[in-house]
């Protein structure tokens, strides 16, 4: 497609035919007098982007688009409601049953809006025991009344004068009209067609800056001359809309917004804007103001100071003299002031960013008298300065904190010095809390503990609530009121409890570490649930228990008692008694009392009953000997006093530390062998002799099993403590089977048969912090524990854990390619390091400054998500990604519309290109152009080349040579 474009010099016009692929888009440039092409569907500015893309425009420049959008000049949260669009919109928090009619954000359920064709709408609210209503434009009027250009009428007594007959005209530029089928009347401008002598009516006015005469014939024909090459004349056929209300008797005159049209000295024309150009016209570059006298004087005076002039100003000056005759005047002489320090240097706007990273965003506009160039601008931070440069946005990000004020100022300077602004304060967003603070915790009871806390350290916003959350049970309590104190009750006594303790703002919450509580002690509970004793012989008896089922404290000590009188009193670690001097045959009842710092509990009681006789002087085994880890050979001599000739039958009694005996019988034999017992155990060994059911016990001998190889390991626990740190922790073997020596930690990649040594336990706790330079981020490890004494070694399961996300390593640089004077192809792979999963890209440029002291913010085009690695980018072309470099692809425009071929283009400097240019086909003969603004090409010349800045990048040829046309544009950056 081709795209007109219009170029105006002094004197004359220039048009110009850009050739665009169906891809591009044709942006105007007015400042420059060109046009932009380029990839894309849309302009921002002079800027072509494509709306589907990662990008938005906002205020005529490209911005990151994600979770954003452009509301009122502004980039805002897409969250956040914006009425009034992107140029005049206005931002509100989005809530319920509400919507945006024009600026206004208002309820659906008592407002009506209206809504007039330019987009103007205005909300009305609605009254209560009214009569319908309808809209007119931005007005409600009765639904009785008809509408008139915003203005209700009764049709019965008024008509409408916004008609146009048919054959009317409507003037308007190209560029300006919309189609036909949709085009609105702006404004209805009546002509008077003073008579001609040629039979023809002619009047010469401007229309929408266009200068158009028409010549009305006497058959009603029109002739029409116009300066522009582009406007447009179109026929109206039907209705427009009404600028009057007149009274019905003069329906017949009722056109063109009067009641009293005349159809055979008025013409009307309907106007799409302003009846007046707002523009000046340029004369040799200056817009000359209205000239007034600044001083009159006598005829000996020679000299003038002109004082409260504006700086940075040219004035003209013309001397007046008048004698009786009349007066003249002097050609004019032009003078300037010198640059001053800028005046109105307003205040920057800011923009809060959602993410945190972000940091604050902001803005400034020109001073409103600048009083010279702009040399750079400063902008300070709490008083020091952040930023020197002459862009007018910087993106602060240094060590931006959550829920924090920022005191910004800016300064605009001249070579005549600075002008500061007035302060303005920036709020950052709320954040997470940070620096919680396990609570402090208080024990009430045995069953209740009081837990208190602090406001965080860091508590970046406004603490919404806390929760606090118990371990092995879960949310607990959650404190909206900021009391910062519960109590916790229906707690086990002298038992630790675990909680951490969050807080939240609106943005998020954080816990603290996990703390510990510990109730208070209570009373015993389950004292000597199943007593046991072993009748040692008719004179003696021998009590053990166990401690209590529930101790709820520590046991300071065991008072026990029989038939009420204290025989014993024992320290927490004794479990034993032997109760001598008792008398044969008799019944004794046992109580026992458990301590401890919270109270005393008794047992039940236990009766105990003395044999008549028992055998007696029983010694213990004289041999005793250990077969190996599962076996005890045991052998002993017949007791010293016995009933005669009766049977005397022999049991083998093992204590392993708990208390009921284990009973091996042995018989009328006096020795066994003991099997199934428990490797690496300690066994007290008794002889049971027993004759007519009454039975006797030796003292005790110990013996211990030998060891054999640890069993039943369980895996390790493993947790994550970084993106190259793995914490391991385990407990012993269930059955150690001797004492354990070393521990081996071995490390494997999921997925890997063999795993590596890293870590041997000799002492200490049993735990391990795996910071190895071979871990890698984001990447699953298995671990195992190997327990070893000294018969052997068991195996824990494998257990795996995977380690935390880090920073993405190895990124290559991307790719790019210039595809346009403001866009550029980027290709870029994943890093060959993703150290996690690759949720976001952000593509970043910034603009390269030679000025080692200025401060070059970095500027987020766009960011896109882990889906594709191609996309386009808009750039000003102040901030490109390449710094030197000639205009890709070089717009060449011709005005017979020829292409040029075999154009290489290097960049020499920053503001120039080199241009070498020939045609390629050498059939065609030796044969080149000049370059420049109004140069023509002169056909026979050799090769030529020239130097031209790239912002007046314009050649012309004027005829070509042979009368081919075909010809190839190639350019190349370096």
């Amino acid at each position: 497609m081709f795209s007109p474009s219009v170029y105006q010099t002094t004197g004359f016009s220039k048009f110009q035919l850009h050739k665009t692929m169906s891809s591009e888009v044709c942006c105007p440039d007015e400042q420059h007098n060109r046009v932009s092409t380029g990839i894309g569907d849309s302009c921002c500015g002079r800027m072509p982007y494509s709306t589907s893309g990662n990008q938005i425009c906002c205020a005529g420049k490209l911005h990151d688009g994600r979770g954003r959008q452009c509301c009122g000049g502004q980039l805002v949260s897409r969250d956040l409601e914006c009425c009034g669009g992107e140029q005049e919109g206005v931002v509100y928090g989005r809530l319920p049953g509400m919507f945006c009619c024009g600026q206004d954000y208002v309820t659906m359920s008592d407002t009506i809006c209206c809504s007039a064709a330019s987009g103007e709408s205005k909300a009305h609210v609605k009254k209560k025991n009214s009569m319908p209503g309808k809209c007119c434009e931005t007005e409600l009027i009765p639904e009785t009344q008809k509408c008139c250009d915003g203005v209700g009428y009764n049709p019965l007594k008024y008509v409408c004068s916004n008609k146009i007959s048919a054959g009317m005209l409507m003037k308007c530029e190209l560029g300006s009209c919309p189609p036909a089928a949709s085009r609105e009347a702006k404004a209805l401008h009546l002509v008077e067609l003073p008579a001609q002598p040629s039979g023809h009516h002619r009047k010469r006015e401007r229309v929408d800056d266009c200068m158009c005469v028409g010549l009305m014939g006497a058959e009603g024909t029109l002739s029409v001359h116009w300066s522009h090459a582009f406007l447009l004349i179109y026929l109206l056929t039907g209705p427009t809309e009404c600028r009057a209300v007149c009274p019905a008797s003069m329906e017949a005159t009722a056109h063109c917004g009067r009641c009293d049209f005349n159809f055979t000295i008025h013409v009307c024309t309907v106007i799409r804007g302003s009846n007046h150009s707002t523009e000046k016209a340029p004369v040799e570059g200056i817009c000359p103001s209205a000239e007034e006298t600044v001083h009159t004087g006598s005829v000996n005076t020679f000299s003038f100071t002109d004082v409260d002039l504006e700086p940075d100003t040219t004035y003209e000056y013309r001397i007046s003299p008048w004698n009786s005759y009349g007066r003249a005047f002097s050609k004019t002489v032009r003078a300037s002031t010198r640059e001053d320090v800028p005046q109105g240097v307003s205040p920057p706007r800011w923009i809060k960013m959602d993410n945190l990273e972000d940091g604050i965003v902001l803005n400034w506009k020109k001073p409103i008298q600048s009083n010279g160039p702009i040399i750079y601008y400063i902008l300070l931070r709490n008083g020091i300065e952040c930023f020197r440069g002459t862009s007018l946005t910087f993106s602060d990000t240094t060590e931006i904190q959550p829920f924090q004020e920022y005191s910004y100022q800016l300064k605009a300077c001249t070579v005549a010095g600075c002008a500061a602004s007035s302060k303005v304060v920036v709020a950052t967003t709320q954040g997470v809390p940070q620096s919680i603070l396990p609570a402090r915790v208080t024990a009430l009871s045995a069953e209740a503990l009081r837990l208190s806390w602090n406001v965080p350290e860091k508590p970046n916003g406004v603490i919404k609530e806390y929760q606090l959350r118990q371990v092995g049970t879960g949310l607990i309590y959650t404190d909206t009121t900021h009391r910062r104190q519960h109590t916790v009750t229906g707690l086990q006594p002298y038992t630790n409890y675990s909680f951490t303790l969050t807080a939240c703002t609106s943005a998020g919450c954080t816990s603290s570490e996990p703390f510990l509580g510990q109730t208070l002690q209570a009373a015993p509970r389950g004292v000597w649930v199943t007593p046991q004793h072993i009748i040692i012989n008719s004179t003696a008896v021998e009590l053990c228990w166990s401690p209590p089922e529930e101790p709820n404290g520590l046991i300071s000590q065991y008072r026990l008692s029989r038939d009420g009188n204290l025989v014993f009193l024992a320290g927490a670690e004794e479990h034993c008694f032997t109760d001598k001097n008792l008398e044969p045959n008799s019944s004794y009842i046992y109580k026992l009392e458990a301590t401890t710092g919270g109270g005393s509990s008794s047992s039940d009681e236990y009766i105990v009953q003395t044999p008549v006789s028992t055998p007696e002087e029983i010694q213990p085994p004289y041999n005793v000997t250990v077969i190996g880890p599962y076996s005890i050979f045991v052998a002993w001599t017949t007791p010293g006093i016995l009933i005669s000739k009766m049977p005397v039958e022999y049991n083998v009694l093992l204590h392993d530390g708990s208390i009921a005996p284990l009973t091996f019988s042995a018989g009328h034999h006096r020795s066994t062998l003991l099997e199934n017992l428990a490797p690496f155990t300690q066994y007290a060994i008794r002889i049971q002799a027993c004759q007519n059911g009454s039975c006797g016990a030796s003292c005790r001998t110990f013996a211990k099993t030998s060891e054999t190889a640890p069993m039943d390991l369980n895996s390790p626990v493993l947790k994550a403590l970084g993106s190259a740190r793995i914490e391991v922790r385990w407990t012993p073997p269930n059955r150690p089977n001797g004492v354990i020596t070393n521990y081996f930690i071995h490390r494997r990649p999921a997925g890997v048969e063999e795993g590596s040594l890293v870590f041997v336990w000799s002492e200490g706790a049993l735990e391990f912090t795996d910071a190895a330079d071979t871990l890698r981020p984001f990447t699953l490890y298995e671990y195992q524990v190997r327990a070893r004494n000294a018969r052997g070694t068991v195996e824990s399961p494998w257990s795996s854990a995977q380690t935390l996300e880090a920073p993405p390593q190895d990124l290559p640089a991307p790719w790019a390619q210039a595809t346009g004077p403001h866009s550029v192809m980027l290709n870029w792979t994943r890093p060959e390091s993703p150290n996690g999963v690759i949720s976001l890209y952000h593509v970043v440029y910034q603009e390269p400054s030679d000025d080692p002291t200025c401060n070059v913010s970095t500027v987020r085009a766009f960011t896109v998500m882990d889906l594709g690695r191609t996309d386009r980018i808009g750039l000003k072309k102040e901030q490109s990604l390449i710094r030197r470099y000639c205009p890709n692809p070089c717009i060449i425009c011709f005005l017979w519309g020829a292409c040029l071929t075999g154009v290489s283009l290097h960049a020499v400097r920053k503001d120039e290109c080199d241009i070498t240019a020939k045609f390629l086909d050498d059939s065609l003969g030796p044969s080149t152009i000049s370059a420049g603004f109004d140069q023509m090409i002169s056909p026979r010349v050799t090769v030529f080349t020239a130097a031209v800045p790239r912002s007046s990048f314009l050649i012309k040829i004027s005829d070509s040579p042979k009368g081919k046309t075909g010809f190839h544009l190639l350019s190349e950056i370096q």
